[in-house]
């Protein structure tokens, strides 16, 4: 069985995107990038001979795409990474038709009967729109607000804008080959969000 998981990653400065795979010692496709970004970081190091703390990402197979032009690959001797998730704004799925989930907590959260809330945040020009929880909203907006927590966003929508030099966010996914992703996790500390 596969291990890796395929992730473009819109980091906070320095590059447009970041695109790299994670390898984790369970199904990747199992756990929600949410839950990978909040609470397993230190699951995406391999077994080596010292500690990972929890905070860091272990990336391989990495792509830079530049800041100035995204349609231009940048640091290409470069292809293992360590990124710490403070340094992220949001992350979607390359694959997202792989993902499946846990039964367990899908089952939990249809249980709880969450109220659905939205949130809209800017990214590179675009403003996104996506659904969560409104408990979970409200709790790591205001709790957490200093921290480095993740939401995850579903019914993702990018609003279209006026043509620029550089493509558009959904041009710059389907150039890179990712499909449109209906769900992203986004690090609230990390975005002006509503």
């Amino acid at each position: 069985m596969d291990k890796s998981r395929k992730v473009v990653l819109f980091p906070v400065d320095q590059f447009y995107a970041i695109v790299g795979t994670f390898t984790m010692p369970v199904d990747p496709y199992r756990l929600t990038l949410t839950d990978i970004c909040n609470d397993m970081t230190s699951a995406t190091h391999g077994a080596r001979d010292h500690l990972h703390r929890p905070g860091t990402v272990f990336l391989t197979s990495v792509e830079f795409y530049s800041l100035r032009d995204n349609t231009q690959k940048v640091c290409q001797t470069l292809d293992i990474i360590h990124m710490a998730v403070k340094n992220i704004r949001g992350i979607v799925d390359f694959h997202p038709e792989l993902f499946e989930g846990n039964p367990i907590k899908r089952q939990e959260y249809v249980e709880r009967k969450p109220q659905p809330g939205s949130v809209s945040f800017p990214l590179h020009d675009h403003v996104l729109h996506g659904v969560a929880d409104e408990y979970e909203i409200y709790r790591l907006s205001d709790i957490y607000r200093f921290t480095d927590k993740f939401i995850g966003l579903s019914g993702l929508r990018i609003e279209e804008t006026p043509a620029t030099e550089d493509r558009s966010l959904p041009d710059f996914l389907a150039r890179i080959g990712c499909r449109h992703p209906d769900y992203m996790a986004v690090n609230l500390a990390n975005v002006f969000h509503s």
